[in-house]
């Protein structure tokens, strides 16, 4: 009965993601460990494997840094009922280990591919006021104890945003800004939904992969745009109100918006350019531009 082997029950998840600067920067991943059937004081050292698969191409990270943790307690401790805990498995890595993941990447989700092995360190204190079988009577319907677990892999797809929010930023790697555009309380109107319905569009699309797609949803949402917010512009800029340098300013978003979606449509005079190759780049530019502008105009009007 003292055996950690022959009742124990382990099992390992991953939860979520983040960067810390460590070293030169670490990546850390939370496990999600649940124990439950091992004697008092058993113990096992976890060493994860990993490796990232982006749109691109994958990157191994090899293994991680070495975690001891106890899985079996006495009842004074706790124990006789599964035990839950979470710990979180490190990778070190190089400047050169992240320019990997990034071209891996290519600006969008990243996968991990988590596989946790298992070493239990010992066999724990024999368990107290339980009958012992006799001596050579064979166990039934069990396995013989292995100290080493092999668990199933476990995967993690981190999106993009997530990624430069939880990973790049604290790496100081790059900077992160969510844009939130809602509707007004009580004074929504047709073109308010029709920008709603235009950027979640282009929001799908850029998940997609489908980047003119995209930048068409947010040319759609600015045209609207540009409607709810026009105003006669003084030709002097010096003698503007601050309305009319505002709608000046939102012409100019127009029209940068435009000069994307016209550069790569697939329309353009210009047989030349009708091949132009896409980026996520180009597609972001001009879905953050339109909801940034949506984001000031919704309130004000």
């Amino acid at each position: 009965m003292a055996g950690t082997g022959y009742y124990g029950h382990l099992a390992i998840t991953v939860g979520d993601v983040r960067g810390v600067p460590a070293g030169d920067v670490g990546l850390d991943v939370q496990l999600r460990i649940s124990a439950d059937g091992f004697a008092p004081g058993v113990a096992a050292m976890i060493v994860p494997a990993c490796h990232a698969q982006g749109a691109v191409s994958s990157v191994d990270l090899g293994q991680a840094e070495t975690i001891i943790v106890q899985l079996g307690f006495a009842l004074a401790e706790g124990g006789g009922k599964p035990h839950t805990t979470r710990e979180r498995a490190r990778w070190n890595l190089t400047p050169t280990a992240v320019q990997h993941l990034e071209r891996a990447r290519d600006g969008g989700d990243l996968t991990l591919h988590v596989t946790p092995e298992v070493i239990i360190l010992n066999h724990g204190e024999p368990l107290q006021d339980v009958d012992q079988p006799p001596s050579g009577t064979p166990r039934p319907n069990v396995n013989p104890y292995s100290p080493v677990r092999h668990l199933g892999q476990e995967h993690l797809t981190v999106k993009a945003e997530t990624w430069a929010r939880e990973v790049l930023t604290p790496w100081q790697q790059a900077a992160a800004v969510t844009l939130i555009v809602k509707l007004p309380a009580d004074t929504a109107t047709d073109d308010h939904r029709t920008v709603i319905r235009d950027l979640t569009d282009a929001r799908q699309r850029l998940d997609a992969g489908d980047w003119k797609g995209s930048i068409r949803a947010s040319r759609d949402a600015t045209e609207v745009l540009r409607g709810m917010h026009a105003a006669h512009l003084n030709p002097k800029k010096t003698l503007r109100s601050i309305d009319e340098r505002e709608a000046a300013i939102l012409d100019a978003e127009r029209s940068l918006i435009q000069a994307l979606f016209d550069y790569g449509s697939a329309t353009h005079p210009d047989p030349g350019l009708r091949a132009i190759t896409w980026t996520r780049e180009h597609a972001l530019l001009a879905l953050a531009t339109a909801t940034a502008v949506a984001q000031r105009i919704f309130p004000a009007i």
